[in-house]
């Protein structure tokens, strides 16, 4: 499967694609989505008022649109562009602008609702520059059935095709066809024109948790993937070839129920319905780019002292004080500029005395601006995470500590080294480094 691309120099060039079967659109000053009616499927970019770099994409702007829509029905799979249409494509105005059609599989009677929406960034709520992808399964038919949806994206950020994406914003990218499945599903990702921190334009997934907005239905597994392995008709299967270095991007998304890509077990008994929703467009969370040397830099020294006496004792001295760093996110609306110093550098302190190995790293998080759920990450030297500690809500501006016991999720203790900090909250994310010696 070859892919042709057209001029892209205004995202408004996708409009002649009529040859094909009819395209609708919704447009608005941040980015513009599109959709035919002949598959089902959409297509997404910044149009040309957008700031700087001004008109890129976001998806790939083909002339047949490259990303698939594979349904699985008590265990067939098939293309919704091949489903028979119930309702015809249109176009209307919720709480943004948006396009949805109906079809039906045939002789199960389970129909499929795509609903494509211009929607508020559903990381901070400030902007319409994202899309709201929803899918509605419903049993018309008299007998249950089992469903489940698998999503290929093909990505293209600003005219690049073999966009770089993170899971871990920016701090390492998927270089290889890898497959996600279970707990180690991450709940954002990332896609880059080129590769951070030297971004023009950065691409932004929500896949579960955003704090704004519908909830995101958390997928059972996804994959960063090769996109001519992924887009064959009717596929359901991850790539054939696991581990190849991906020089096309795509993105692919299971919901199955299983906590794997294989099977489904959505159940739908006789007009019952299930809705499928994940969201991509324009990312405003200030990225988290980890440099050899940080601009904003206060040095943690620690110091070993111990008497010459029969019973020899050690102090460390440690400051409170880590490495910090923070690049803000390139997205030129109301959160950041370029320009912008972060406002929220210096809130955020470990301690960790580093010769007791079984004491907690405690995070102290300063003033917090947005009421709302808190996440600690932790990740190795090499990008890895290793750790995540539940969302823990917070109702008020003041200060709280989150301790890390030095152990990745199996429980095991970590490995000396040096390892990364995220805390995040809506509008702000905080980097620390914190060495852990055992």
């Amino acid at each position: 499967m070859n892919k042709v691309l057209r001029s892209f120099s205004l995202f408004s060039a996708l409009l002649p694609y009529t040859s094909l079967a009819a395209t609708f659109s919704a447009v608005n000053g941040n980015i513009a989505l599109y959709a035919d009616s002949a598959q089902g499927d959409f297509i997404l970019g910044t149009v040309a008022s957008y700031p700087p770099p001004g008109t890129g994409s976001l998806t790939f702007p083909a002339t047949t649109y490259t990303g698939t829509l594979t349904s699985m029905i008590n265990g067939a799979t098939s293309d919704y562009d091949g489903w028979a249409t119930t309702s015809p494509m249109t176009t209307g105005t919720a709480a943004g602008p948006f396009i949805e059609t109906t079809r039906t599989s045939g002789a199960t009677g389970v129909l499929l609702t795509a609903h494509y929406e211009l929607a508020l960034n559903p990381m901070t709520g400030v902007t319409f520059d994202t899309a709201m992808l929803r899918y509605t399964y419903n049993n018309t038919g008299a007998a249950p059935a089992t469903v489940g949806l698998r999503l290929q994206i093909d990505t293209m950020v600003n005219g690049v095709d073999g966009a770089n994406i993170s899971l871990n914003n920016g701090i390492s990218r998927v270089l290889t066809d890898t497959v996600f499945t279970g707990g180690a599903v991450p709940p954002e990702w990332w896609v880059y024109d080129v590769p951070p921190p030297g971004t023009n334009l950065v691409g932004h997934g929500s896949l579960s948790g955003n704090p704004f907005g519908a909830p995101a239905t958390p997928p059972d597994a996804v994959e960063v993937a090769n996109w001519p392995e992924v887009a064959s008709s009717g596929q359901w299967a991850p790539s054939p070839a696991p581990g190849a270095p991906v020089t096309d991007s795509a993105f692919v998304i299971w919901w199955t129920n299983t906590g794997n890509n294989t099977t489904s077990n959505y159940v739908l008994a006789p007009g019952q319905s299930v809705t499928f929703t994940t969201y991509y467009g324009l990312n405003q969370i200030p990225l988290i780019i980890p440099t050899a040397t940080p601009t904003n830099t206060r040095t943690s020294t620690a110091t070993r002292t111990a008497t010459r006496t029969p019973t020899p004792t050690r102090t460390p001295t440690v400051t409170r004080t880590p490495t910090v760093t923070l690049t803000p996110c390139g997205y030129p609306g109301p959160i950041c500029t370029p320009t912008q110093t972060p406002y929220f550098q210096d809130d955020f302190t470990v301690d960790k005395n580093i010769f007791q190995v079984d004491a907690p790293v405690n995070i102290f998080v300063g003033t917090v601006l947005y009421p709302g759920k808190l996440t600690l990450k932790v990740y190795n030297s090499a990008g890895e995470q290793v750790r995540i500690l539940e969302d823990r809500t917070i109702t008020g501006p003041w200060g709280q500590t989150y301790p890390w016991d030095g152990r990745n999720e199996k429980g095991e203790p970590c490995a000396s080294g040096v390892y990364l900090i995220t805390l995040e909250e809506p509008l702000k994310r905080k980097l620390a480094k914190v060495l852990l010696i055992r």
